[in-house]
């Protein structure tokens, strides 16, 4: 017996991602693609939401191959893959 998982490709049109992200995800990357070199803090700010759920967004977007944490822990950022 094996699994067998298929990946599902990403497709960017428009500035905005397909049905893979949600609407905040999006106004992230869009900040990310505005203001590059953002920590979490910053971003939360931006969206107007708390640091934790600016971490989820921004994990979510890690995990998804769109953007990518550069630096040391404390001076580091997010970009744009």
């Amino acid at each position: 017996m094996f699994t067998v998982i298929f990946k599902r490709g990403i497709s960017i049109k428009n500035d905005t991602v397909n049905d893979t992200v949600n609407s905040k995800e999006q106004e992230v990357l869009n900040i990310i693609k505005q203001y590059p070199g953002l920590n979490s803090s910053k971003i939360a700010g931006l969206i107007g939401k708390s640091v934790p759920t600016a971490k989820r967004y921004l994990n979510s977007l890690v995990k998804l191959g769109l953007i990518e944490f550069r630096g040391a822990q404390k001076t580091g950022g997010y970009y744009l893959v």
